[in-house]
């Protein structure tokens, strides 16, 4: 990627805070297009449930043994399902996206950058130095669209290795940090 162009995106408030004076941002990890499409995926999938419960209700109704089915009017399963598949639905919308809209994957000429998190921030700031190799996980799907999952093992005395999130282009990212490997020695 060029790096006018890498930098030419917005700094948040944690890249202000992190970079240093000489750095300059090379290129961003994205969470790839899928991800948000199942996270919308999700929300209408549950949303959809309880709207198919009520349906059933309004149906054929809750008869006690020996009655027909009372009307739906006075079911009020008919109008709680569509309401606790929305909240359902909204809540796993929200836990996925918060997670996309609170991630930032950076690599600077320097360093590799990482912050995840709201209430609970998870911050990895390494050095290139201190990255020792990187694998990549990839289903068929993922293969085909160009999105897996990158798994960052370091050189660090407490060993901590990094798993991101899938990705988009992971094998370009991949190979960013190798050359930018070969420029920190």
């Amino acid at each position: 990627m060029d790096t006018q162009n890498a930098n030419t995106g917005r700094r948040s408030r944690f890249l202000n805070q992190t970079m240093l004076d000489d750095e300059v941002v090379v290129r961003r990890g994205e969470f790839h297009w899928t991800y948000t499409l199942g996270a919308w995926m999700q929300a209408l999938i549950w949303t959809g449930a309880g709207f198919g419960i009520a349906f059933l209700l309004s149906k054929f109704g809750t008869g006690a043994p020996g009655q027909a089915g009372t009307p739906a009017s006075s079911n009020p399963g008919v109008f709680f399902a569509p309401l606790i598949g929305i909240l359902i639905g909204g809540f796993a919308f929200l836990v996925k996206m918060t997670k996309k809209w609170t991630t930032e994957i950076v690599l600077t000429n320097k360093r590799f950058l990482y912050k995840s998190g709201v209430f609970s921030i998870l911050v990895y700031k390494l050095n290139m130095r201190e990255i020792n190799y990187c694998n990549i996980t990839q289903s068929l799907v993922g293969n085909m669209l160009n999105y897996g999952q990158l798994f960052m093992f370091t050189h660090t005395l407490d060993d901590k290795n990094i798993y991101l999130p899938p990705i988009a282009d992971p094998h370009g990212f991949s190979t960013e940090i190798e050359n930018l490997k070969k420029t920190a020695y």
